[in-house]
């Protein structure tokens, strides 16, 4: 191969590194003004809202277990509704430990009651090994009943 071969394949290159760079960078652009986008719409006053709504809702169920059980106390979360357990189970397990041994031991449940004192129409209540059963203590202030949806 000659030299002026060399040197044309060598421009040929750069040209077509170039060209790839620049498609590369416009995808970039392009996803970039996508995610701004999207951002910008889930961060609008109804999604704040819900945002809020949803963070104050589990911080009511934090304060009901928390007036039910002590740090570090062993407990069973009721798993009778999936849904509900669940729930509950994330709201206990940074201060609690739980188990799936209801023998000596509190059992919460997170049950639907509408009405006062509750978080959002739902209230922790806890069963303790001789059957007596009571309601967690804190509510949802303002909120008595869930809002309706924006949809």
């Amino acid at each position: 191969m000659t030299r002026h071969g060399r040197a044309g394949a060598s421009v040929l290159g750069r040209v077509a590194a170039l060209a790839l760079a620049g498609m590369c960078g416009a995808g970039l652009a392009v996803g970039a003004v996508r995610g701004v986008r999207a951002t910008t719409a889930r961060a609008g006053p109804t999604e704040v809202a819900a945002w809020r709504l949803d963070l104050a809702y589990y911080d009511c169920l934090s304060a009901q277990a928390h007036s039910l059980v002590h740090a570090g106390e062993t407990v069973d979360v009721s798993m009778t509704d999936p849904g509900p357990g669940v729930t509950l189970a994330k709201v206990v397990a940074p201060f609690a430990v739980i188990t799936d041994r209801a023998s000596g031991h509190v059992v919460l449940t997170l049950i639907s009651r509408p009405g006062p004192g509750t978080c959002l129409g739902s209230v922790v209540v806890a069963r303790d090994p001789s059957g007596v059963v009571h309601q967690g203590r804190g509510s949802l202030s303002g909120h008595e009943m869930p809002p309706q949806t924006p949809l």
